[in-house]
């Protein structure tokens, strides 16, 4: 009888911590978010920078009981029910809201059409799997797109975001250089292992992965970053907000190659080069010089990782890797055969059962069609679009650079895209929809304040140097003796400024 009483304890014990876990994410969630937005997104990065993304609440979940993942349905709730009650006042006809809407919609349909043949077990899983996984993407990046009122905002939730992806990044340094595991490390009450620990070697190198589930995802994730980062490291609005950016962006960016992965090379190499060309000319060779002493410094103090990515680069075909992964290209077609328009059905095609693609826009293709193909790079299109777009509308100052930044980052993972299943792995599937989300956010500030600036009628609308739209008073007369320009008028009023847009 002790024995039994002591089993059924044991049993509830770990229902119990997921239970006390779940109850103080909804009510921190809650608390947070009558705050405001920033907090929650901010406590949804931490979930996902810092908790290792193998672990999960114990329970009947698995992967779908990740924090983060919980977290993000969060946000899909307190979305819906802010637009419900009022609370949340949306843009009519926003870009990033139609963009993701076509993706769920051309997802939708391809679960349709899977639930019309025969499905495996482990088919009808994966796709019930990733339907929770969608909404979580969903939920952050309306919760940004529509909860994020003025550029502070934005600008605040990225600087947080960078401070956790440098915190990843000295994770991965010390994984690095010394035999310490950040996954196995951990050990949080409620939660268990969902899968391995990512244990991975290429090249004699280990390659570290912190608290992504793999070295590939941990790389792309810091490229993402990398433009972000060095926008603050230039533009900051204090030289202390731009030294702690500078250490943030050095750890972000020696961390990247210890991650012995092309794809993160190759993505920082985007974003950071479409940031570099809006700079100045000057400081674009500044930057240039630092960035050869910089390979210089890491080349001796890591010897042999810059050798070893050089040469991956220069195999081509020859490198058995890209071999591989080229050779499953001559199988799709067969498994495509009567599905091109909507796919196999969402979720459905796991690599595990089926190979290995690494490349999300194939993946796509298999598992939506031409039509969730289609969508999926509308998403990238329109975000990066919708960034330069903010960056035109603004006054020249750090926002309207970081406007540039958050394209930068967005193509980064277009291109990242291309050489990985991107998402499959959480922290750069929920990057990309929150980058959507900053960029769309950033698009209706800037559009507001172009809107109401064109009509004199009523005020005259500056722009602070992050970007937030203030009000001005109005020009006065021309006719009058005092007559000054409308510019000037509007510009050097000592009078206080108001927000136009409360948040």
């Amino acid at each position: 009888m002790a024995q039994y009483a002591a089993s059924a304890s044991a049993r509830q014990t770990p229902l119990l911590l997921t239970a006390s876990i779940g109850v103080c994410l909804v009510l921190a969630t809650i608390v947070l978010s009558r705050r405001d937005v920033v907090a929650v997104l901010t406590l949804l990065l931490g979930l996902l920078f810092l908790v290792p993304q193998n672990l999960v609440l114990a329970g009947p979940l698995r992967s779908v009981g990740n924090p983060s993942v919980l977290l993000g349905l969060g946000c899909f709730v307190l979305w819906a029910a802010g637009r419900l009650n009022g609370s949340l006042r949306a843009a009519p006809l926003h870009p990033v809201r139609w963009a993701v809407f076509a993706f769920v919609v051309t997802a939708m349909t391809s679960f349709a059409a899977a639930m019309s043949r025969f499905l495996t077990a482990a088919e009808s899983q994966a796709a019930a799997r990733n339907l929770f996984q969608l909404l979580a993407m969903v939920g952050i990046a309306m919760f940004a797109v529509d909860g994020l009122r003025t550029a502070a905002e934005v600008t605040t939730l990225l600087r947080r975001l960078i401070v956790l992806g440098a915190i990843q990044g000295l994770i991965g340094i010390l994984e690095f250089s010394t035999s310490f595991s950040y996954q196995l490390f951990q050990a949080i009450p409620g939660l268990t292992l969902n899968g391995e620990a990512a244990d991975d070697t290429r090249a004699g190198f280990t390659r570290v992965a912190a608290a992504a589930t793999h070295s590939i995802e941990f790389s792309v994730a810091l490229a993402a970053m990398a433009p972000i980062a060095l926008h603050f490291a230039m533009q900051a609005q204090s030289e202390g907000q731009r030294r702690k950016a500078r250490i943030c962006l050095v750890l972000i960016l020696v961390a990247l190659p210890l991650t012995i992965a092309r794809s993160g090379i190759v993505a920082a190499t985007v974003g950071l080069f479409l940031y570099w060309l809006v700079l100045p000319s000057r400081t674009r060779l500044n930057l240039a010089l630092v960035g050869i002493l910089g390979l210089a410094f890491f080349r001796v103090a890591v010897p042999g990782i810059l050798g070893t990515l050089s040469g991956f680069f220069l195999a081509g075909e020859n490198d058995s890797s890209i071999a591989a992964r080229t050779a499953d290209y001559d199988l799709i077609g067969g498994l495509m055969s009567g599905h091109w328009w909507f796919g196999r059905g969402f979720g459905t095609f796991d690599p595990i059962v089926y190979f290995f693609l690494d490349n999300e826009y194939l993946m796509t293709l298999l598992n939506g069609g031409l039509a969730a193909l289609a969508s999926f790079i509308a998403l990238f299109v329109i975000g990066a679009g919708l960034a330069r777009g903010a960056r035109k509308r603004l006054s020249p100052g750090p926002t309207r650079d970081l406007a540039q930044a958050l394209s930068g980052s967005i193509l980064a993972l277009a291109v990242a895209a291309g050489t990985f299943d991107e998402l499959t792995f959480r922290q750069c599937s929920f990057l990309l929809f929150l980058l959507l989300g900053c960029a769309g956010a950033l698009w209706t500030v800037a559009r507001r304040a172009e809107t109401v600036a064109g009509d004199d009628s009523t005020v005259r609308v500056v722009t602070q140097p992050d970007g937030t739209p203030m009000r001005a008073p109005a020009a006065p007369d021309p006719g009058a003796a005092q007559n000054t320009s409308r510019a000037g008028s509007a510009t050097t009023s000592s009078a206080p400024h108001e927000r136009t847009y409360s948040s």
